[in-house]
């Protein structure tokens, strides 16, 4: 059977079923919750969830109750499924380019699968809200979707040779997983209102095993198998050696400016992530209260909103990367965040909240735009040179060493260009290790970001729902601070990726 590969296929279903599923646990949650609370089923007509608005009310504060607790159980749903996730991400993308990208993308979506039927089970014969804790670790040591994500660019950047096609695919994905998800969200209030909890959640799953079965036998890998056998470490020792040596090396050929650069920008890149992905958590919970008291479809064409913004975002980037600096983008962007929050804050109507997606158009922005800044910051040579090692015997193929460059299989015949060569692989071979620590510091700050919000809406739900994004936008100027100082040092990205570290310079000179 001849094998393709299009992972385009593969990244459209996985993100079409868990974007179909992930508006609907909470609203699992929030549901159960509030039938424990009150000890009657859950209402919901075509218009409005049954809420109760009257402040003096017994059942407003059950009601509030509700939302503390279905914020809290969120929060420790997300940390018990992170841990086990952030360890498998590091060493499954970091070692993806010697060992293959596919099980960065079947392991997810077998985690997946195994969440779905889960969910399914507990759905179908009402089990104890306590069981998705088991469900959320198991499914946690079978990686997430920022290992799949991980696996899926990193699977394009190993099959494109040409960096316009290269691009070109990554801004595909890119466009993909906006659509997808705002897709996804809008006609999970439809599949909920119409076929339930159960059924939607079995046609996730039946999408998972689709997904499955097309990357087990239609999709080729990147990586050899004989090659992965002959390459495999000896221990689990030296794979996570190789893993680290990547990051180390990275920072131990930089330039101190450089280094100092790249922190900050990591900085930048990690305070902004944590506030927006925990303001825009909170909004399924937030939709559910009063005075809004949206159904599960209002909630849908909302989360299609706010995913539809990565689209609009998407285009934003394109269109001012032709006039503006990456660092006035980002700008722009962190400005659109701020003035939804603001907005979201103080919306009660429905169409006010709608509304708040309107000055949110551009609030992605600054994600692809910092990655940008610092793969500029980043050498070329630390980006994309890929070297693979054999063992070494004089002059023959069997101890080659393969450079993607262009340069083909060589082997050292001398001493000392042994030694030259070994040390371009010490300083390039684990690049796969620098973004893969990258992903992992993402998925860090993401479960800080979920836990820290959470408890923070329960905390402060009774008294002013709004302040979790008050909070979100204030927290914002910190990012706006650290890159106000860069724009206004003399430090700039295209100054540093000229400083090529001595080491670095003697190898590129000695190997020419």
């Amino acid at each position: 059977m001849r094998k393709v590969l299009c992972v385009e296929p593969v990244i459209f279903i996985y993100i079409f079923a868990s974007s179909l599923t992930s508006p609907l646990v909470q609203q699992f949650i929030y549901r159960r919750l509030w039938e424990q609370e009150y000890n009657s089923t859950f209402v919901s007509d075509s218009n409005v969830s049954h809420c109760e608005q009257n402040k003096s009310s017994p059942a407003y504060i059950k009601q509030k109750e509700v939302q503390e607790k279905a914020s809290v159980f969120n929060m420790q749903l997300d940390l018990t499924g992170a841990v086990p996730s952030l360890i498998v991400a590091f060493v499954i993308v970091a070692n993806g380019d010697r060992q293959g990208h596919k099980r960065s993308l079947v392991l997810p979506s077998m985690g997946a699968l195994i969440a779905g039927i889960s969910l399914t089970t507990i759905s179908y014969f009402s089990l104890s809200l306590s069981v998705l804790f088991a469900v959320a670790f198991v499914t946690g040591l079978f990686g997430s979707i920022a290992t799949f994500l991980g696996g899926g660019f990193a699977f394009i950047a190993d099959v494109c040779h040409d960096e316009k096609q290269k691009t070109t695919r990554i801004a595909v994905v890119d466009l993909i997983f906006g659509v997808v998800s705002g897709l996804a969200g809008l006609l999970s209030g439809y599949f909920l209102r119409g076929i339930g909890f159960t059924w939607t959640f079995v046609t996730a799953s039946l999408l998972h095993v689709i997904n499955i079965i097309y990357i087990i036998f239609f999709l080729e890998d990147t990586v050899g198998v004989s090659e992965f056998q002959h390459e495999a470490p000896d221990s689990c020792k030296e794979l996570l050696r190789e893993t680290f040596s990547g990051v180390y090396m990275l920072f131990k050929t930089a330039p101190y400016k450089k280094r100092i650069l790249i922190i900050v920008l990591l900085f930048a890149f990690m305070t902004y992530m944590f506030t927006m992905l925990g303001g825009s958590s909170l909004f399924t919970l937030y939709e559910l209260d009063e005075p809004l008291c949206w159904n599960e479809v209002y909630i849908g064409y909302g989360a299609a909103a706010f995913t539809s913004v990565s689209l609009t975002s998407f285009l934003g980037v394109y269109l001012f990367s032709k006039c503006l600096k990456d660092i006035y983008i980002v700008f722009i962007g962190i400005f659109s965040y701020i003035g939804g929050m603001i907005m979201a804050a103080f919306a009660k109507t429905t169409l006010l909240m709608f509304l708040v997606r309107v000055p949110s158009l551009f609030c992605f922005m600054p994600i692809p735009v910092l990655r940008s800044m610092l793969s500029k910051v980043v050498l070329t040579g630390e980006q994309g040179v890929k070297i693979r090692e054999g063992r070494c015997k004089k002059g023959k193929s069997e101890n080659a060493k393969e450079n993607w460059k262009g340069k083909g299989w060589r082997c050292a015949e001398h001493s000392e260009d042994e030694q030259v060569e070994l040390h371009v692989m010490s300083g390039f071979k684990k690049v796969g290790a620098v973004f893969a620590c990258i992903a992992c510091l993402e998925v860090v700050t993401g479960t800080i970001s979920l836990s820290v919000f959470n408890i923070l809406y329960a905390t402060t739900v009774a008294w002013f729902s709004g302040f979790s994004f008050l909070l979100s936008a204030g927290l914002c100027l910190i990012p706006l601070s650290v890159l106000c100082w860069l724009l206004c040092t003399s430090w700039n990205g295209e100054d540093l990726a000229l400083l090529v570290p001595e080491e670095v310079s003697s190898i590129e000179s000695a190997d020419s």
